[in-house]
This record gives structure tokens, sequence and C-alpha cells, in this order.
């Protein structure tokens, strides 16, 4: 891979990273904030709500007392002191109040409380009117103890789900990265090797190319002389041969030779084709004479393979507009074939 292309992945890894971070930690925030907060709000609104129906029953005693002796309430301490002992021993632990109407404190119990508290009130009524109010005082230290050992506990588990959606995910992301980046150092090399063979494959097409040319020349060179005497002596050109027969056997040498040519093109040309350079030679063509001359080139083969040639043409065909070398060459081979 590119040192560009790992800058890339590098840079949104790292960006990957601080989404996760980002996320991971505003989970971790909100379980260790809320967790504690919703315990500790449970658990006072709880016990709220007990004191409330503590201080309701202490007021409902004082006041069946109050109604029994309204004169003597106030003056009567001990009495009253018996009393929120005796509620305190049978009921509830908690430190108790009892105030006049005017405010004022006329009996307390003994139990201390521990700060910070919390306390609730209620009315003390002789059955006609409003005489004095009873207040519970409670110490909100053990509520205070709870949330705090919640808060330890939901802190460990912010801690651990930081973990979970940071650690993990980044050794996930890591290992995939990972496996990326060795797939495409294996594609990186497949591509060089492609390219080599590539290399190597049009080296050996220029070779082929250079021999094909080479070996054409040299054939070339003593076909023409072939062509050149084989067709002086079909046209008695310098006199006549004595038997007709060899005048006969001297076009065939031509047009052998002219087809061997021929061939040596077609080899030429299928190096053109693969290289995407081939044109055609197209003119007109008398497709009965053609015929005629692949059969001639074709009788000693298949008259020693025992096969028996016939044509068949009928007159007046109209001409065939193609490269006569290439009609040849596809005659030829279907003959050869047959």
């Amino acid at each position: 891979m590119s040192a560009k292309g790992r800058e890339h992945i590098a840079a949104r890894r790292r960006r990957v990273r601080a989404w996760l971070t980002l996320i991971a930690g505003a989970v971790a925030i909100l379980i260790a904030i809320a967790v504690p907060t919703l315990h500790f709000l449970s658990t006072f609104r709880y016990a709220s709500s007990d004191l409330s129906l503590k201080v309701k029953f202490v007021s409902e005693r004082l006041s069946t007392y109050v109604y029994a002796h309204p004169e003597l309430w106030e003056i009567n301490e001990h009495r009253l002191e018996s009393l929120l002992s005796d509620l305190q021993a049978n009921y509830f632990k908690a430190h108790i109040l009892v105030f006049n109407k005017n405010g004022q404190v006329v009996v307390q119990s003994a139990m201390p409380v521990r700060a910070p508290t919390f306390s609730a009130t209620a009315a003390i009524s002789d059955g006609f009117a409003t005489v004095g109010h009873v207040e519970i005082v409670s110490s909100l230290l053990p509520i205070l103890i709870q949330t705090f050992l919640v808060a330890l506990f939901s802190l460990c588990l912010a801690m651990a789900m930081f973990a979970v959606l940071r650690i993990f995910p980044l050794r996930i992301l890591d290992s995939a990265l990972g496996s990326l980046l060795d797939t495409q150092a294996r594609l990186g090399t497949k591509v060089e090797e492609l390219a080599e063979a590539r290399d190597e494959a049009a080296a050996a097409n220029r070779t082929k190319s250079e021999f094909l040319a080479n070996m054409s020349h040299e054939l070339r060179t003593p076909l023409n002389a072939i062509l050149g005497f084989s067709e002086l002596m079909a046209s008695a050109t310098l006199g006549p041969l004595g038997n007709p027969k060899y005048q006969e056997y001297a076009k065939d040498i031509n047009a052998s030779g002219r087809h061997l040519l021929a061939l040596i093109d077609d080899i030429l040309d299928l190096s053109k084709i693969e290289a995407g350079r081939l044109e055609l030679d197209e003119e007109d063509i008398d497709v009965a004479r053609t015929i005629r001359s692949c059969m001639v080139l074709v009788k000693e083969r298949a008259k020693n393979g025992g096969v028996k040639l016939k044509t068949d043409i009928p007159d007046g065909l109209p001409a065939l507009h193609a490269d006569a070398r290439m009609l040849k060459q596809i005659l030829v081979n279907l003959l050869s074939n047959a």
C-alpha cells in the first residue's frame, strides 16, 4: 500500500478512536452520576414518607394525651418524656421535639442525631384547636453512606462500560485494519507479479514478431527465385520445354510457390491481428477461378490420401468483393481439413 493510503487509514482510525472515546466517556459519566443520584432520590423519598407517617403517629398519640389533660400537658414534662421514651422503645428510634403553640420546646427526647439531618412535623390538637406541634428529626448519614457505596459501584461499572465501549471496539477495528492491510499487501504483490508476467508476455510477443519478420524475409528470397523461374518455364519465354506436361508442372510449381508465399503472409497477418493492425485488401474476385486454383494446390495431397475431389461450379457466378488472399486461404484450409 502507498504511504498516502496508509496515512488515510491512520487518519480514519484516529477519528474513529476519538468518536469511540467520546461515546464511551459520555456513557461512563452518565452511569457514574445517574445511578447514585437516582438511588439517593428514591431512598430519600422513601425515608421522608416513612418519617411523615411516624410524626403523624406521634402526633395522634400526643393529641390523645393533650385531650385527656388539656391544662396540664405543657407543665407535666415528666409524663411527656415517659410517653416519648415509650414510643422510641416500642416503635422507632428518632429525635422527637414537642413544641407549644408559641413555638417553644416543651420536651424533647434524649436520643442524639448526627448531622446532616432532615425532619417532618405534625400538629397537636386538643380536639378543638391546635395547641402545638411535634417534630421528628432523622439523620441523613445512613442514606449518604449508602449513596457513597452505590457511587463506588457505579464508578466501577462506568469504568467497565468505558472499557467495553472503547477498548474492545478498537481491538476489533485494529484487527480488521490489520487484515485489510495484509490483503492489500497481498494484492499489491499479485499486481506486481501480473505486471511482470505482462511485461514478459509483451517481450515474448516482440521476440515472436521479430522472428516471424526475419523468417519471412529468409523465405521470401528463395521463393521469389522459384516463382520467377517457374513463371519463365510456364510461359516458355526462352523456348519450348519439349514436353507439354513440363509446362503444366511449371504452372503448378508457380501456383504452389505463390500459395506458400501467401502462407508466409498469413503468418505475418497473425502478428498483425494480435496487434490489431490487420487491414483487408478488398477487391472483386472471380469465385470460380479462385476455387479451381485452390483445387490445384490440394489435389496431390488428396490423391495421396485417397480422396477424390470434384467441383460443381455453376456458370455466371457474380464477383465476390473480398480479400483474395484470405479467401483463398479459407478455401485451402477447408479442403485440407476435409
